[in-house]
Parts: structure tokens; sequence; C-alpha cells
């Protein structure tokens, strides 16, 4: 299998349908490995930023490490202050553990959240209900991706771009956390989300019509990307459209720009990008030029990272 998260695909067949799916509180996880800076922070927020938009709010923590044997303690600690202070800011609590093992060449991180909050529909339900809904996006596509390339190849950046733009471009994974965000869409009447993570919007795209059985129609014009994440990810060559994207929420709602304008009141911006339909189409529109969402393959920032 390729490296990064397993497809949906996958995913269903060979986890979910061979464990016991029982009721009780929302639980989530996420893994990331320390090839980049700030990796067991982004581990956190994945996780409750996934919780969040599944309705629930974070309250426990789990931090499991995985270290190679040349890892020192002064980096552990680092890694744990990275934690605790992601868990400070969802007002969590944490728990962590860690083992040196040869089984891994680089430091992972695997975070579990566990919190309260009232689950999605069932899959009939949701088919139901979901057809013919705005598709709302939040923030920005691409911003974790352009956060990471910033600090870890700032003297290939340099050679394109200003100090200022690539430490501004840096700083874009401060709104890496989406509870906020996605509390705010639930107060507005959000009855469906998703939060963007590994294989970006394309891959939360894809998993909204898995999960609601619905169609869709998107215009990728209307997809809100910053200037710094087009210009760097054209140096790397990376599809910014499949590339991780902490921070952003994909929203279903009946009137997606009443939504974006009751977030915009309270400093979150949004876009409606698209409509959900009856059937499998699942259209990607450029202008005259029309094409179809493919499945997730890899992430895209692993041909750079």
């Amino acid at each position: 299998m390729k490296r990064g998260k397993l497809s949906e695909t996958v995913k269903n067949r060979s986890i979910q349908k061979l464990i016991d799916q029982k009721p009780g509180k929302l639980r989530s996880s996420a893994s990331f490995s320390g090839r980049t800076k700030d990796f067991v922070r982004r581990s956190v927020f994945h996780a409750a930023n996934a919780l969040a938009a599944a309705g629930g709010t974070a309250e426990e923590l789990e931090l499991q490490l995985l270290l190679p044997e040349k890892t020192e303690e002064r980096e552990l600690k680092e890694m744990i202050r990275e934690a605790a202070a992601a868990a400070d800011l969802l007002h969590a609590g944490l728990q962590a553990d860690a083992e040196v093992t040869d089984a891994v060449v680089c430091p992972c991180a695997v975070t579990f959240c566990c919190g309260s909050g009232s689950d999605r529909m069932s899959m009939d339900e949701q088919r139901k209900t979901y057809a013919g809904m705005d598709i709302v996006l939040t923030r920005w596509i691409g911003m974790e991706t352009t956060a990471i390339l910033a600090k870890e190849k700032y003297t290939e950046l340099r050679k394109f771009f200003s100090e200022d733009f690539i430490r501004n471009a840096g700083e874009l994974d401060r709104t890496l956390s989406a509870a906020g965000d996605a509390a705010a869409a639930a107060e507005a009447g959000v009855p469906y989300m998703q939060a963007l993570a590994e294989g970006g919007i394309f891959e939360t795209l894809w998993k909204m019509g898995e999960e609601t059985g619905c169609g869709m129609d998107v215009d990728l014009r209307m997809i809100p990307i910053r200037q710094e994440t087009v210009e760097i990810c054209e140096v790397f060559d990376i599809n910014p459209y499949e590339s991780l994207s902490g921070g952003a929420l994909l929203l279903l709602a009946a009137n997606g720009q009443q939504i974006v304008e009751e977030l915009a009141q309270i400093g979150i911006p949004a876009k409606v990008i698209g409509r959900t339909c009856e059937g499998k189409e699942r259209i990607l529109r450029n202008q005259e030029q029309i094409r179809y969402l493919d499945k997730y393959r890899q992430d895209e920032i692993y041909k750079v990272i």
C-alpha cells in the first residue's frame, strides 16, 4: 500500500466491516509522522477536527508516540509540549505514552480523540435528506500544505519569493483547529460537515459522496484558495486540490448562501462551491470543461515531504 491515509474503499473493506461498531461516545483518530515540523500538533488537531465535524466536542485526547532509537529525550519533551498546547486550546484532557522501537525510522504520532455529542444520521436517512443541498467550503484549501512547505523548504522557496512572503505562508496553519468553526456551523443549523485532511478537497468531496449517497456538481473556480498556496504549489508541481488542507470544513446546507453570511458575521470566511444531486455523478466544472471526481490515490505533499 502507498504511504499516507488509506482510501475510503480500503478503510471500509478492511477495517470498518471487521470491527463491531458500538454506540456510545464519539471517537476519532489521526496520525502523522515526524518528517514535518509540528507533526504532533497536526495529529491532535486533525483528530479533534474529525470529531467536531461529526458533531462532537473533544473531551479526552490520547497520544501514542512511536520513536526510533536515535530520538533524544529533549525531542520527546518538545513533542509532548506540542500536544499539551494543542489540548489546552481545545480545552480537552490529554494522556500520552511513548515507545522506542526499530519498527519506525522517524517519530510517529497517533492521536485518539473522544468526546460527547450527537452522531450523524444513518446512511439511509442521509440519502433521503442531503440531495439538492448547497455545498459550502470554509476558509481555503491547501493552507496546511502551504505552511508545511514554507517551513520545510525555505531554502528552495527563497530562490523565488521574499522572506516576508515565505514567513506569511508559514503562518497559514494558525487556524489548523476547525473545532470552533464546526461549532459555529452547527449553531447555524448545518446538518452535515466533513473536516478536510489528507487528500484535500477532492478526497473530502469523495468521502461526502460515499457517506451521503449523493452525486454532486462542483465549480472549481468557486473553491477558495490563497495566492500563496497557488504559487508555492506551482514551485513543487503539487495539486493543491489533492493536498493536506487541515483547518477547512466542507458543509452541506439547504440555504448555503445564508450559512455563508452567518459565518461571515463571526469572522469565518466561506463560499458556496456547488450542489448535491440525486444519482452517482460527481461532476467538477471549470468553465466549459467538465471532468469527474476520481478516487483518492495519495496526498500530493508526499511528492516533496
